[in-house]
């Protein structure tokens, strides 16, 4: 977990300046990938902990991008990811 959020930290880096709608997209295939692959019964607090710490690469992200401040309302509503629950089956 810790590799993949080292990886995608370096690319939103480097995407730091193509639109966010852009980047949302990437990221979203990302993470599910990133889901579908290691969502199995009993996984489900490791991949709300990837999802809490993804939150928070993409508001620093967009925060580091902007001029104005973003809030955490704008961040929940471009969010680029599913929730978890859902990607977990049994």
């Amino acid at each position: 977990m810790v590799a993949k959020l080292h990886a995608i930290k370096a690319e939103l880096r480097l995407r730091m300046h193509e639109p966010a709608a852009e980047v949302g997209a990437w990221l979203r295939k990302v993470v599910t990938g990133y889901y579908q692959y290691h969502a199995v019964p009993g996984n489900i607090d490791r991949l709300s902990v990837f999802g809490q710490r993804l939150r928070r690469l993409w508001w620093i992200t967009l925060r580091r991008r902007s001029q104005q401040p973003v809030t955490r309302d704008r961040v929940t509503r471009i969010a680029p990811y599913g929730s978890v629950r859902g990607a977990v089956s049994e």
